[in-house]
């Protein structure tokens, strides 16, 4: 069984920023792309937010935007056989580590993958088949074994299920973890459209996209060598993401133990946990110029 394949058109053969990638390289780029994001097999656990802190006290410190994709742009342009297979679960995977690692300032550099390297271990995941992949299992994978990418494993610490409803948490996982992962079910207007909207068109298919900035417009987004924007109302709707994970990698933080956020991994591996727990802790005062950890 191959996965769904759809047409490309009007603004979504660019994407929002066009300017990331050089002209010759866009206008190259293939027009007819896959999808093949398995359904989660089941529900991930949602945090409820509101339960555990106030969000207007939240945002007071939370940066109004983040810009890690402007480093990133070798590795968000790059399609890793999404055009031809559907692959966009590990293609995704391969966004983040080149998002990770362009960021922080004592990796090695950027991780590219082969195409090569994504061929196989899509391939071995699905025993052959061109039958998509399940996000989780992936993550699972990456956690025990690695991702290989440029000849080397790079395993994830852990991740957890974020709750994509709320705004300020979206924002937060962002801004301290920075590439992270989102299953969504694609509806046609977003096919051809580079700013994906709130949309009455139908769901063509499942697909992985690699959440990596936001603004007070909505999420960025790399997919398909592009980038998009995911307004605020869609993003935190439950009509078109179905999945949002929050992830812990050494490319994000490397060999001084400090995220391009300007978090401790100390402090990001306590976070992640509470995350995982269902608790977020106190939000620090905001009159006292709050540090940019602002979880812990």
């Amino acid at each position: 069984m191959s996965c769904a394949v759809v047409q490309l058109t009007g603004d979504a053969l660019r994407g929002v920023e066009s300017n990331l990638v050089p002209h010759a390289l866009m206008a190259a780029m293939p027009k007819t792309v896959c999808l093949g994001r398995q359904r989660p097999k089941a529900r991930p656990q949602a945090l409820r937010l509101s339960c555990y802190f106030d969000e207007a006290m939240a945002a007071l410190a939370l940066p109004a935007s983040t810009n890690y994709r402007a480093k990133a742009a070798q590795s968000i342009a790059r399609m890793y056989l999404n055009d031809q297979y559907g692959d966009c679960v590990f293609a995704g995977k391969a966004h983040d580590l080149g998002v990770w690692s362009a960021n922080d300032p004592d990796s090695d550099g950027i991780i590219l993958a082969t195409d090569a390297e994504i061929k196989k271990q899509y391939f071995d995941y699905t025993g052959g088949a061109d039958n998509g992949a399940n996000i989780a299992d992936v993550l699972d994978i990456m956690k025990a074994k690695g991702f290989l990418a440029g000849g080397k494993y790079y395993k994830i610490d852990g991740y957890v299920s974020v709750d994509w409803t709320k705004q300020n948490l979206v924002k937060a996982t962002q801004a301290l973890f920075g590439a992270s992962s989102i299953g969504i079910n694609l509806p046609r207007e977003w096919t051809s459209a580079a700013v994906w909207d709130v949309t009455n068109t139908p769901i063509v298919g499942g697909h992985d996209v690699t959440p990596i900035d936001y603004d007070d417009k909505g999420v960025y987004v790399a997919s398909w060598g592009r980038t998009y924007l995911i307004t605020w109302a869609a993003f935190t709707s439950r009509k078109w993401l179905e999945e949002y994970y929050a992830i812990l990698a050494p490319s994000w933080y490397n060999k001084d133990s400090l995220a391009p956020s300007g978090v401790s991994v100390t402090t990001l591996k306590d976070d992640l946990t509470k995350l995982s727990g269902g608790t977020i802790p106190d939000v620090p005062d905001p009159n006292n110029e709050p540090p940019l950890d602002w979880f812990a």
